[in-house]
């Protein structure tokens, strides 16, 4: 029962109450654990669960508090900085707005503070038409005249894109409506991608909730106009069908991929997937009936290894033909079972034949007598023991140089 003393008062009266005991105000922990322990029902291993699994909500709801209350000063802090930025900017531009000669000055400096609070445009990662959006609005916003806007649109893009400006007549480049029109043109987003980006937009620290609100919006916004979606009944097939979409097989989508983004008729989408589900259903039922034949799996052998040597072109999804079983059967009938090359007899080649193979005759062990000689050398003396075999006792010479002992003829 030391488990009740891991959590708070608090836990030990949630405890109390989801076991069912009656809980007064101004109970002690001891008079909570008490309470607990002495209940008819209580179950020690199952308090236990329940106790532990009432912590970790506790703690649970605790953590996600103290991840909301982080999220929100860093939001508050981003706010900050931007707002004291802002009045940086603002408080610069007013002071040399009085000196007529000091314009060029106030323009070095609102372009340096513009690189900090707007990043550079990333073309595998931004929307082209949210960051003109976001570029319009905080040069609005400084009071910077359009007619300067080029300068600064820039210095926010990276140089492959800058080269791409550069290589326009001069009064085009100067022109910011045809320079956005171009990039426009250049690097819009299609649907499928602005879908994704709606669907898959998560909010980041660094940006405000305002911030995300519009990124959504705009990215709705670019889905719903390049499909050119003007009436409610068209965001509404357009939704059903997106649905439809996110729970089609891969295969589906492989099989429509040349004109899948187009299709955003609910109706119209439905249909062509039945379509091609008959289709593929009816083929696969088919090839199965045709491979689960006995006489197919018997006889047909497939070598994937060799090559077709056919004229024809290779046609593909043509549907099998119904006389496939009996083209494989003719060819397999016309095809001679194996037989023995000597006497004909059926099921064996001549080597194996039981008729024309003689039986292999038995070889006689032939055995022959071996001389024996003993000698003995006084210069070199051997060294011998003294064994039983069979009953009889020898003795034999242990030579160290022999794998075997030596017996004296007598005993052979």
């Amino acid at each position: 029962m030391a488990y009740l003393g891991t959590g708070r008062k608090h836990d030990l009266i949630n405890l109390a109450t989801e076991l069912g005991l009656q809980v007064t105000e101004g109970l002690k922990v001891v008079e909570l654990k008490q309470l607990i322990t002495s209940a008819e029902s209580y179950d020690e291993e199952f308090t236990k669960n329940l106790f532990k699994s009432i912590i970790d909500e506790r703690m649970a709801v605790a953590a996600e508090k103290e991840a909301e209350r982080l999220a929100e000063a860093a939001e508050k802090e981003a706010e900050r900085q931007f707002e004291l930025e802002k009045s940086r900017i603002e408080a610069g531009v007013s002071r040399n707005m009085t000196h007529a000669n000091s314009s060029q000055e106030v323009t070095d400096q609102a372009k340096f503070d513009l690189s900090r609070i707007l990043p550079k445009f990333n073309p595998k990662e931004d929307e082209i038409g949210l960051y003109l959006t976001m570029f319009e609005r905080q040069l609005k916003f400084v009071n910077i005249p359009e007619t300067n806007w080029i300068p600064y649109l820039i210095g926010s893009l990276p140089s492959e894109i800058n080269q791409i400006i550069v290589k326009e007549n001069e009064e085009d480049s100067k022109d910011y409506a045809k320079v956005k029109e171009m990039l426009l043109k250049r690097y819009r987003l299609t649907a499928d991608r602005f879908r994704q980006l709606f669907v898959q937009h998560r909010k980041s620290v660094e940006i405000t909730w305002k911030d995300y609100t519009f990124e959504l919006k705009s990215y709705f916004e670019g889905w719903t106009t390049e499909l050119n979606i003007s009436t409610f009944e068209e965001l509404k097939e357009l939704i059903i069908a997106d649905q439809i979409k996110r729970r089609t097989p891969a295969e589906f989508k492989e099989h429509f991929v040349d004109y899948w983004s187009e299709l955003n008729k609910p109706f119209e989408l439905a249909e062509k997937l039945d379509a091609y589900e008959t289709v593929k259903l009816g083929m696969k039922k088919h090839v199965s009936a045709i491979v689960k034949n006995p006489f197919f799996k018997e006889n047909v052998v497939f070598h994937p290894e060799r090559k077709c040597k056919t004229s024809h072109p290779r046609e593909v999804n043509q549907p099998i033909s119904n006389d496939f079983d009996k083209s494989v059967s003719s060819r397999l009938e016309r095809k001679s079972s194996i037989r023995c090359y000597g006497c004909g007899y059926p099921g064996f080649i001549q080597s194996k034949c039981p008729k024309c193979t003689k039986p292999k005759e038995e070889l006689n062990t032939v055995v022959q007598s071996i001389k024996l000689y003993a000698a003995e050398s006084p210069d070199s003396p051997s060294s011998s023991i003294c064994l039983t075999v069979c009953g009889r006792d020898a003795a034999f010479c242990a030579d160290t140089g022999a794998s075997n002992s030596i017996a004296g003829e007598e005993f052979f």
